[in-house]
């Protein structure tokens, strides 16, 4: 298994200012999953979650033609994961209308033997719960870890010991701001390569921050390196494009060789077709536009 991904599969209801869309294919393992397998033509890609029995055989067909390794992903008998989210008027951070947790609130992982040594394990947006279990289970060169507000203000103790053995955080702004307390992105990301906003559970050695519109800027041992942002004209939904941004992020240090943490030229590099991938995730509601990118049209986006 070259990469593992954890995370959620979900029916998102999404509105913004072009419209709505209602059940449609999302969560964070599913544009994480499609975003990476875009980017490797070769090597397994795995993904660990839950499904009910309502998820539809097309979706399940959709994520396997595209050469994902489904055998991690459980199908309980609940419902599949359901989110509702709402963006203002020139805003892409969301509005949660409703969640629920469904399957995915019963979930407890076991990842099949051959996928516990991966050469990267993205441990994607899930509750510190699930992602503790995981890191029980799974042994990489590489462990990503990501997460999300809600677990910042309600699960604290537990998100600080999974992000204290992570070697890469990826991690928003605002996420950053609130788990660091601190008011820049500078210092936000010192005090947790420090370890000291993670009450001694250890620390990451590289935290990537995503800034949006703005790109993103890693931090590590080899200092600071940075990529700008990619324009669209016309902006339909920002969901997901966290999550494909780490995928894609992840498929490119894998191409790299990697034998260890990636160098700053490795991440400078990596961090460029993050942004731009994320880039192409906004001009549709869902999965369709990650799901029907080709190779030229990318190639043609600088």
């Amino acid at each position: 298994m070259e990469l593992l991904i954890a995370g959620s599969l979900a029916y998102d209801t999404l509105e913004s200012e072009v419209g709505r869309a209602d059940e449609v294919l999302g969560g964070s393992a599913t544009y994480a999953g499609l975003s990476a397998r875009f980017h490797m033509r070769e090597g397994r890609v795995g993904l660990i979650g839950a499904v009910g029995e309502d998820f539809l055989a097309d979706d399940w067909e959709l994520l396997s033609g595209k050469g994902l390794d489904l055998s991690g992903v459980s199908r309980l008998s609940a419902p599949t994961f359901r989110w509702h989210g709402r963006y203002a008027t020139g805003n892409s951070d969301a509005q949660t209308v409703s969640t629920q947790m469904n399957a995915m609130g019963i979930f407890d992982p076991e990842v099949p033997l051959n996928q516990r040594n991966p050469v990267i394990f993205l441990c994607g947006n899930l509750h510190p719960r699930i992602q503790e279990k995981l890191l029980l289970q799974v042994e990489s060169k590489l462990l990503i870890v990501d997460t999300m507000n809600k677990w910042i203000t309600g699960h604290r103790e537990q998100l600080n010991r999974v992000l204290g053995q992570a070697q890469l955080v990826v991690i928003n702004e605002t996420e950053l701001r609130m788990l660091s307390d601190e008011d820049t992105i500078n210092q936000g990301a010192a005090s947790l390569l420090a370890g000291q906003c993670l009450s001694g559970e250890g620390s990451p050695e590289i935290v990537v921050v995503k800034r949006g519109r703005h790109g993103a800027v890693a931090y590590g041992p080899w200092g600071e390196v940075s990529s700008q942002g990619v324009w669209v004209d016309r902006v339909v939904d920002p969901t997901g494009c966290g999550d494909v941004f780490a995928g894609a992020m992840a498929a490119h240090l894998l191409g790299t060789g990697l034998e260890g943490l990636p160098d700053a030229q490795e991440m400078a590099a990596a961090l460029v077709h993050a942004n731009r991938t994320a880039s192409f995730n906004l001009e549709a509601f869902g999965v369709t536009a990650l799901a029907g990118l080709e190779t030229s049209t990318y190639a043609q986006r600088l």
